[in-house]
């Protein structure tokens, strides 16, 4: 075949058996060696003419070529199984998780639903309800240690007069402990004279029909009480008998012990913190304060039962699978798409030493002929490349 066939006979094209081993750079050059001393000694036979074009119309794609494309597919299909296999753990794990991770979802997000409508009337009514606010936020915490501070006040008054009586430790204190909490539920009387009068000042500030749009939702904070009198009467009232029935223990028991005087200084002590226990309950009164506070609790409430579904773990170790199978098949499309090309470069190798057969490159047109451009602008016709003149480098003319 006038000298253009190869000289050795194509030794048979064994791939890496093993598409992993391009998931390391050795077993990539190993791969990548292996192909293009392959290539190296693979000739693609000349037909009956020494002469050729470029890429004949009649041969589209050579057997040769075919087969390398075929290794190169290969490539690609077997990094894909491998994929599906380092995967199946990671997916069969998330399809057990499916139902319990779809109902953790469903959960969540109703109940974020119920957040969002949680905020929104926290927001409501702190815009509207704000600047009729009279007790501070921490105005809870003060009322509280004034309270005890009392409580226990009242609880060494009576307590140390049972004691001194002869009563046991345990029932002078138990005594003493009623006493204290007495007062101060009694002074909580206060809490409801200040929230009438406040209702009654903010009433006045509003007509009739002038109450803001804003309000009209909290109505009733702005209408002075028209109902209840007498029960509010009848409490402060019976708070008053409770105050003096303590003041008549106190003194009765101080008195025995350390005689009149005593009892009258103990007595008037006792009737001094029920006194400050109803103003410390009158300053803590404000039941704006007490709406405000509600709202606040219940979107808070709502917001960490929203934060404990969002925390499934069911929806997470779903979540986690699932990334973990995407990444896997991910990284060996990658590196079946670099074999692919590993194996792409070793055919162009191939045919890139066998020019007298394949040429030196593709046409401007994939296949047939084509009429080339000289550089004056004039159309040249190209024939056929002979082999003589491919060898003195030029073209037939």
């Amino acid at each position: 075949m006038n000298g253009l066939m190869p000289n050795r006979k194509p030794r048979p094209h064994h791939l890496v058996s093993d598409p992993g081993s391009l998931s390391s750079p050795r077993g990539r050059d190993d791969l990548a060696a292996q192909l293009r001393e392959d290539a190296d000694n693979t000739g693609i036979p000349l037909s009956e003419s020494a002469e050729m074009v470029p890429r004949p119309d009649t041969v589209a794609t050579t057997y040769r070529e075919e087969e390398w494309d075929r290794r190169a597919a290969e490539q690609t299909e077997s990094f894909s199984a491998e994929a599906a296999e380092a995967a199946r753990d990671s997916e069969v794990d998330a399809a057990g998780l499916l139902l319990p991770a779809d109902t953790d979802r469903h959960v969540a997000a109703g109940q974020q639903q119920v957040a969002d409508q949680a905020r929104e009337a926290h927001m409501d009514t702190q815009k509207a309800l704000q600047p009729f606010r009279t007790r501070s936020p921490k105005g809870k915490y003060f009322y509280g240690a004034r309270m005890a501070a009392l409580a226990c006040g009242e609880v060494a008054a009576v307590s140390g007069a049972a004691l001194m009586l002869g009563e046991t430790p345990l029932n002078s204190y138990a005594i003493g402990g009623v006493a204290g909490v007495s007062a101060v539920i009694l002074g909580m009387v206060g809490k409801s004279l200040a929230v009438q009068w406040r209702r009654q000042r903010r009433a006045a500030i509003y007509a009739e029909g002038e109450l803001p749009e804003s309000l009209h939702n909290y109505r009733e904070l702005f209408t002075a009480p028209t109902t209840g009198q007498k029960t509010l009467t009848g409490v402060v009232g019976l708070a008053g008998f409770g105050f003096v029935c303590l003041a008549v223990a106190v003194y009765g028991l101080r008195s025995v012990v350390d005689g009149g005087t005593a009892g009258l200084l103990f007595a008037a002590l006792a009737l001094m913190l029920a006194a400050a226990s109803v103003i410390s309950g009158w300053m803590f009164g404000d039941d704006v304060a007490d709406t405000l506070a509600i709202y606040e609790a219940d979107y808070s409430r709502e917001t960490k039962r929203l934060r404990r579904y969002a925390a499934s773990r069911a929806v997470s170790s779903e979540t986690t699978n699932h990334a973990r199978a995407a990444s896997i098949r991910e990284e060996h499309a990658h590196q079946g798409e670099a074999a692919r090309l590993v194996v792409e470069g070793a055919k162009y190798r191939l045919l890139a030493r066998n020019p007298a057969t394949a040429g030196h490159g593709p046409g401007r047109e994939p296949l047939g002929r084509q009429r080339a451009t000289h550089p004056t602008g004039a159309a040249r016709p190209t024939g056929k490349v002979s082999g003589s003149a491919e060898r003195r480098g030029g073209v037939r003319k």
